[in-house]
C-alpha cells in the first residue's frame, strides 16, 4: 500500500460570479472528492492530495459541509453534485455544477424530501442518483444543458425504479460494452450493488459479497471511482484506504488495498473523468497478463464463455493463447498464455501490471477487418477458421476448439478439448502461422491400426503398414487439408496343425475359442485352449485374436474318433432338434438305457424313456450312449 503526501495550497478567496465557468481537464489524470463539503482533487501519480479548491459564497469560506452524488460530466468537463443537509451556502437537495476554478453555479432544487439525496454518478450526460435509505433510483437526462438558476424547481426528475433498501454512500458510472451500470458499496455488508441501466424500462439491481473487503458497520465507504480501463476504486472513511475492486463483474469480486489518504473522514462522494487515468501506476491495466491491455481488450466477453475478455486468456476460444494472436508470443517464453515473472527477460518497471515490452505492441488484425486477431476466428479471412488452420481440432465447425460445446477455466482457456495451445502451424516454414495468412490450411496425421487391410480415403487398399501415403481433402468449409496416413497392419496367423483327434492353433500367445464347422460354425463351449481334442468325427475350425485382430482358420477333418456317426439299428428324429428327440430301434421293443453326453465327455443325463428333451441344453452337439439287450451304441445328435 502507498501513502500519499498531503499539501494543502492557500486559496485564493473570491466572490461567486456568474459567468462562464473554466472546465477542468480529463486528461491530466486527477481524481476529485468531496470530503466533508470541501472538494479536493488529488493526483495520484504525483502524490499530491490537494485542499478545498471550491471558491467562498457570499464571504462564506467554507460554504457547505457535505456534497453528495458528485460526478464528472464527461460531455462538458464539469464536476456536478447535490447539495445534503440545510445550513449550507445553497440549500438543500439543490444540483450544482462546478468550474475548474471552484465556482459553483445553483442549477435549482429538485424538490424532494430533505437529506434524501446520497449516492449518484454521470454518464452520457445523465445524472443518476438514490436517496438515503429509500427504494427509488431517479436521473436527470441532459445535466450540461441547465443554465443556473434557470429553473426553480427541477421536480421534473424521473423515477424509474424500486429497488431493495441499501446503504451506498457512493456510485460510480461504467460502460463496458455490454451494458451501462452503477457500482457502489452497501455499507455493513461487505456487498458490491451493481445496477444495471441498460434499459431503463427494465432495471436490474443485484448484491454479490466482496469477502476480502473490511467489513465497516460504522465507519462507511465513501467515494467510488471508475477509469477508463473500466477499474472500479472505493474509499474507506476512516481509515483513508482506496480499494480497487477486482472482477467485480463476476460472482468472486476481490478487493485490493491500493493506497491512502486522508482518515477519520464522516462523508466523501468521489468523482472522476470516465476517459481518465487517475490512478495510473496504482492499477493492473493487463488484468490477464497476455500483453494486451484491458482497455484494448474491454470487460466484453466475446466468445460468450463467462469470462470478460480482459480476464480471458483465449478470448475466442479457437486454441490459441491471445498473447500469440496478440502478437506478443514471443515474450510469454514459458508458453502458459501470460507474460509474467515466469518468463526469461520480464520486466515491468513503471509497476502498472503490463510488460514493459508488450506495452507499445499494437494487437495484430491479419485481414484489416477492425476486428483485431485476438478476437477473430477467422484472422486472415481466408474462410477457414483460425483453429483448424492452427492444426487444432473442430470436428463441429464452429471457430472454437475441441469437437463439442467448449468449456472454460477461470482465465478463459478451454479446458475440455484434447489438444491446443502449442504452437500453431506454420506448413510453409516461413515464419507466418497458416490462421495469419492465406495460404496452406491444415495438416493432420491419421493414425490407424488395422487387421489385414485398410481401404482408405484414397481409395487405396494397403495390405502393410504405411506411413508416407498422403492425400489432399477439401472439407465443407473450405479449408484444404493435407493428411497424411500412419497404419500399422496386424495380420494374424489363423494355420493349424491337425493331429486327429488333436487340432492346434500354430500362433502361441493368443486367445481362440474352436468351432463346429458343421453346426454353422458354433462355438464348443469351454474350448479356449490352443489345442482341442474331438470326441465325434467331424470337421473343427479355431478363431484366433491377437492385438485386436481376429481370424479364423480353415476347417480340419476329425474322422478317426470310435464313435458311430449313424448307428445300424437306431433311428433318431428330429435331428437336428429344439426340443424332443424320439430314439426308435429297428425290430426292439425292450428296455433300452440312454445316457447324454457333451463333446467334452461328460455325463449329462441318464433315461430309460425313448423321448428325450434337449430343450434345458445349449445348442450345440452331444452324444447318446444308447444300450439295449447286449448291444450298446453311440449316436450323434444336434441340438439347434
Amino acid at each position: 500500500m502507498k501513502n500519499l503526501l498531503l499539501f494543502f495550497p492557500f486559496l485564493l478567496i473570491v466572490n461567486f460570479i456568474n459567468a462562464q465557468l473554466p472546465t477542468f481537464n480529463c486528461n491530466d489524470d486527477s481524481a476529485y472528492q468531496a470530503i466533508e463539503g470541501d472538494l479536493r482533487s488529488f493526483n495520484v501519480a504525483g502524490g499530491i492530495y490537494g485542499g478545498n479548491i471550491l471558491q467562498p459564497i457570499n464571504s462564506n469560506s467554507d460554504p457547505f459541509s457535505n456534497i453528495n452524488a458528485l460526478s464528472y460530466n464527461d460531455l462538458d468537463n464539469y464536476i456536478y453534485g447535490i447539495i445534503n443537509g440545510s445550513g449550507q451556502a445553497i440549500d438543500n437537495n439543490h444540483l450544482i455544477r462546478i468550474g475548474s476554478n471552484g465556482v459553483v453555479e445553483d442549477l435549482g432544487t429538485l424538490g424532494i424530501a430533505a437529506a434524501n439525496v446520497k449516492a449518484g454518478d454521470i454518464g452520457n450526460d445523465t445524472l443518476w442518483f438514490k436517496g438515503n435509505g429509500v427504494d427509488f433510483l431517479s436521473y436527470i437526462p441532459g445535466v450540461s444543458s441547465y443554465i443556473e438558476n434557470a429553473l426553480a424547481n427541477l421536480s421534473s426528475f424521473v423515477t424509474i425504479t424500486s429497488l431493495n433498501n441499501f446503504d451506498a454512500a457512493d456510485f460510480s458510472y461504467i460502460d463496458n460494452g455490454n451494458s451501462k451500470s452503477l457500482y457502489g458499496i452497501d455499507n455493513g455488508t461487505q456487498n458490491i450493488i451493481h445496477i444495471n441501466i441498460s434499459n431503463i424500462s427494465s432495471v436490474s439491481f443485484t448484491q454479490t459479497l466482496i469477502s476480502t473487503l473490511p467489513v465497516c458497520f460504522t465507519c462507511g465507504y465513501g467515494a467510488t471511482w471508475s477509469d477508463k480501463f473500466k477499474h472500479l476504486f472505493i474509499y474507506n472513511n476512516a481509515t483513508g484506504v482506496v480499494y480497487q475492486i477486482i472482477d467485480y463483474e463476476t460472482a468472486s469480486p476481490i478487493a485490493d488495498s491500493i493506497l491512502t489518504g486522508p482518515a477519520g473522514v464522516a462523508f466523501s462522494d468521489g468523482a472522476s473523468c470516465h476517459r481518465g487515468d487517475p490512478f495510473s501506476g496504482y492499477v493492473d491495466i493487463d488484468s490477464d497478463n497476455d500483453g494486451i491491455s484491458d482497455s484494448e481488450e474491454s470487460h466484453a466477453d466475446n466468445d460468450g464463455d463467462g469470462v470478460g475478455d480482459y480476464l480471458d486468456i483465449d478470448s475466442d476460444n479457437d486454441g490459441i493463447y491471445d498473447v500469440v494472436e496478440g502478437g506478443d508470443g514471443a515474450l510469454d517464453t514459458n508458453g502458459d498464455g501470460v507474460i509474467d515473472n515466469n518468463d526469461s527477460g520480464y520486466s515491468d518497471t513503471n509497476n502498472n501490471g503490463m510488460a514493459d515490452a508488450s506495452e507499445n505492441t499494437v494487437p495484430t488484425n491479419s485481414d484489416s477487418d477492425n476486428i483485431d486477431d485476438f478476437l477473430d476466428t477467422d484472422s486472415d479471412d481466408d474462410g477457414c477458421n483460425d483453429v483448424v488452420e492452427a492444426g487444432f481440432s473442430d470436428l463441429n465447425n464452429d471457430g472454437y476448439l475441441g469437437n463439442s460445446s467448449v468449456s472454460v477455466n477461470l482465465s478463459g482457456k478451454v479446458d475440455n478439448a484434447a489438444d491446443g495451445y502449442t504452437i500453431p502451424n506454420d506448413m510453409n516454414g516461413n515464419s507466418i502461422y497458416d490462421f495469419q495468412e492465406n495460404g496452406p490450411n491444415n495438416a493432420s496425421t491419421d493414425m490407424r491400426t488395422e487387421c489385414e487391410s485398410l481401404t482408405w480415403i484414397d481409395g487405396i487398399t494397403y495390405t502393410s503398414s504405411n506411413n508416407v501415403a498422403t492425400h489432399t481433402l477439401i472439407n465443407a468449409i473450405g479449408c484444404d487439408s493435407i493428411v497424411t496416413l500412419d497404419l500399422t497392419i496386424n495380420n494374424v496367423d489363423n494355420g493349424t496343425t491337425n493331429n486327429s483327434p488333436t487340432l492346434s492353433a500354430d500362433l502361441a500367445g493368443a486367445t481362440y475359442q474352436w468351432l463346429e464347422c458343421d453346426n454353422n460354425f458354433a462355438e464348443i463351449n469351454g474350448e479356449t485352449n490352443q489345442s482341442f481334442t474331438s470326441l465325434v468325427n467331424g470337421n473343427y475350425a479355431v478363431e484366433v485374436t491377437q492385438n485386436s485382430c481376429t481370424d479364423t482358420s480353415v476347417c480340419e477333418n476329425v474322422s478317426n474318433v470310435g464313435i458311430s456317426e449313424i448307428a445300424t439299428n437306431i433311428n433318431l428324429y428330429p435331428n437336428p432338434t429344439s426340443d424332443e428327440i424320439t430314439i426308435d430301434i429297428k425290430g426292439y421293443n425292450g428296455v433300452i438305457n440312454v445316457e447324454l453326453y457333451d463333446l467334452q465327455g461328460r455325463l449329462l443325463e441318464t433315461t430309460t424313456n425313448t423321448i428325450i428333451s434337449l430343450k434345458k441344453h445349449a445348442k450345440g452337439i452331444y452324444v447318446l450312449k444308447v444300450s439295449y439287450g447286449d448291444i450298446t451304441e453311440e449316436v450323434r445328435i444336434v441340438r439347434d
